[in-house]
């Protein structure tokens, strides 16, 4: 986590204030009881944080609720749903990882969440420590960028947010044709939505997953938009050139995978053990895939890839 410096400019997480955890785990503990105890930690302190702000009077307030105003005060406005990827199947996942309420969407197929799900904290994000997954962290979840903003366009009647679909990238053509079929079928008979915003989780063949299901969606009338994550280690357009789906033409590309950071020696560093801290402390180039909080599958990131 990158605190000062040119990397700290393009995360969200210079700007809050952190207490940090810095566990020790016994030498035998196998790594998926190690990553349960660490998250299943990270959980009760934030729990205990949160109460002990209860009854304090907030700076601010904010109100997330899509059934408040009657149904004919937001006629003619485009029904728009929110479908996600949460995990990719393309490594096998722990048994104990609890992602959506305690699980681990082994098997999972396409979901329907009220939007306020996503903040009360329905989902939390994978264990770290593979660099699929590490583009995606909890606070997000809980503050997601396109859930809040679909809300805020509810809320001005700029369009109506039918509610959010959670789905998974799967390994086995029969599963992914299997989810697109069903997600469009939840979207068009169960939200009657006219539009979708799509993002995924990991690259490559999440990637097509997401296409995919956007084109199950569009032969169905639903119009959509799907975000694409820059996957390519050379720069190259050609090489993050993952689909190619003439319904599937609207693309909103993150990116900055390939952006590397000179960074100056810090004063502070706060790590598990002082080899960590000698490493970290030093000048160095520091790449955005190393930084939390700059890559983000969920429209989150603040860099963008451009074709020139």
């Amino acid at each position: 986590m990158e605190m000062s410096g040119p990397g700290s400019h393009h995360t969200p997480f210079s700007r809050l204030q952190h207490l940090v955890v810095i566990p020790h785990l016994k030498p035998d503990v196998e790594r998926s009881s190690a990553q349960h105890a660490l998250r299943s930690a990270a959980l009760k302190v934030s729990v205990y944080l949160a109460k002990k702000a209860i009854g304090a009077v907030p700076s601010a307030t904010e109100v997330f609720d899509l059934t408040s105003e009657k149904s004919f005060d937001r006629e003619g406005l485009p029904r728009v749903v929110y479908v996600s990827q949460v995990y990719a199947h393309q490594k096998a996942i722990a048994l104990d990882a609890q992602i959506l309420y305690g699980h681990n969407t082994a098997g999972l197929m396409p979901v329907l969440l009220h939007p306020n799900e996503w903040l009360d904290g329905a989902l939390v994000a994978p264990y770290g420590g593979d660099e699929t997954y590490h583009f995606q962290e909890t606070y997000f979840f809980q503050n997601h960028p396109v859930v809040l903003e679909l809300y805020r366009r509810h809320q001005r009647k700029e369009l109506t947010f039918a509610g959010t679909i959670v789905t998974v990238a799967v390994a086995k053509e029969e599963d992914r044709d299997r989810n697109a079929m069903m997600a469009s079928n939840l979207a068009h008979w169960g939200l009657q939505a006219d539009a979708a915003i799509f993002t995924n989780t990991g690259g490559g063949a999440p990637h097509l997953d997401m296409a995919l299901m956007a084109r199950s969606f569009e032969l169905l009338g639903i119009r959509t938009v799907v975000q694409v994550t820059d996957m390519s280690r050379d720069g190259r357009a050609e090489s993050a050139c993952l689909f190619n789906f003439p319904e599937v033409n609207a693309i909103v590309y993150g990116g900055g995978n390939d952006t590397v950071w000179d960074v100056p020696e810090v004063d502070r560093v706060v790590a598990g053990n002082s080899t960590m801290r000698e490493t970290l402390k030093k000048s160095q180039k520091l790449s955005a895939r190393n930084v939390c909080g700059v890559m983000n599958f969920h429209g989150a990131q603040r860099l963008c890839a451009v074709t020139y």
